[in-house]
């Protein structure tokens, strides 16, 4: 009895100091499940970062962003034998990156940016195995860009901007691994495309932005059958749309954003029965929101994003219609412990890894696991 005893208040022990160690929110027993606690330490990048990106190949998490300490250029962190470390080089960009967005075909990471090294234009890195290259030329966009973003499909990439050389139209750009060719036609957007966030499905990509030609309402484009059309009516938002994520989930859209409808809280939609309907109810935050990132996983739609009405701490949410509706997930009254000024989101047969820069940490990388 007293060995039992014993080994009952160790494990009790390690429990606890498992929480001290990592920050985990909690702990149901010393061998269940942890709900919720950060993947490596919090704040494990070597400075302030912004502009991150996350995703998630072969259960290795992974997170791309501009990285202060190495002169704003472009780093990618991979989390590998309980411990981060960059892929290659940290700062491997020639200069400095902005508007950094990462894509993982397999285990081969892609990353795309505006690259300060050449008139801000786009550029597409990626890491070979030893070193990293360029995709076809650095610069590879007609003139500077804004809002990178970037996704692929069986082995073709799809690079999205804001493309200042054409009117702050929305360009797409493909490539296999060489030259990178236009969509379409380059500014396929009737007028300027604001924040444009792109999702393939089976070989077709959407593309949600913010549609100047619209009063700033949401619209969506997809290429299909040898043109970009509308998703839906072109503008369809009732009021103004900011800072749109795009997810494409067995051919159904869903868009998070902005909504200056519900008081600049964050709203989400899908296009389903040829119609755009709210996921819920819309204005879905308690107070004005930031940087939203959506994410769907077995036709559920997850929501990460930084909550003025919660101290701008990260939050994440799934929808779940059984339960009510929205709700949040991992931890009540916010996600971070601190202020998060960016988000990204990955989720993957339901678990979510919730990426924020982390005020509470020196403005460095946090990465949160949500089982």
């Amino acid at each position: 009895m007293k060995t039992l005893k014993r080994a009952m208040l160790i494990a009790s022990v390690i429990a606890m100091l498992f929480i001290s160690f990592t920050g985990c929110k909690y702990v149901l027993s010393p061998t269940a499940p942890v709900p919720v606690a950060p993947v490596g330490l919090p704040g494990f990048s070597l400075g302030g970062v912004s502009r991150i990106s996350v995703s998630v190949a072969s259960s290795v998490p992974y997170m791309a962003y501009r990285d202060i300490a190495n002169g704003n250029k472009a780093t990618l962190m991979r989390y590998q034998s309980s411990a981060w470390s960059a892929v290659g080089t940290a700062g491997f960009s020639a200069g400095q990156a902005e508007f950094v967005d990462l894509y993982m075909y397999g285990t081969v990471p892609y990353v795309i940016y505006q690259d300060g090294t050449v008139s801000n234009k786009a550029t597409v890195m990626t890491y070979n195995g030893s070193a990293w290259a360029n995709v076809g030329s650095a610069g590879f966009s007609t003139g500077e860009v804004l809002g990178t973003s970037i996704d692929g499909y069986n082995g073709t990439l799809y690079a999205c901007y804001e493309d200042v050389a054409n009117s702050g139209k929305a360009t797409v750009m493909t490539s296999t691994g060489g030259a990178w060719g236009v969509l379409g036609s380059a500014g396929f957007t009737p007028s300027g495309g604001q924040d444009p966030s792109i999702s393939v499905y089976n070989g077709v990509p959407y593309v949600a932005y913010t549609d100047a030609s619209q009063s700033n309402k949401l619209s969506v484009m997809k290429y299909e059958t040898g043109s970009w059309q509308q998703v839906g009516s072109a503008g369809f938002t009732t009021g103004t749309a900011a800072d749109a994520s795009i997810y494409v989930e067995a051919g159904v859209p869903y868009v998070a954003f902005i909504d200056s409808d519900n008081a600049l809280k964050v709203s989400v939609v899908k296009y389903a029965g040829g119609v755009w309907q709210l996921v819920g109810t819309g204005g879905i935050s308690v107070g004005v929101a930031s940087t939203p990132k959506i994410s769907v996983s077995g036709g559920t739609p997850y929501i990460l994003y930084s909550d003025a009405g919660l101290a701008n701490k990260a939050v994440l949410k799934k929808y779940a219609p059984v339960a009510g509706g929205w709700i949040e997930i991992g931890a009540s009254g916010g996600l971070s412990d601190g202020a998060a000024s960016e988000t990204s989101l990955f989720v993957v047969s339901g678990t979510s890894y919730a990426g924020y820069v982390d005020a509470a940490n020196a403005g460095k990388a946090t990465l949160m696991l949500v089982q």
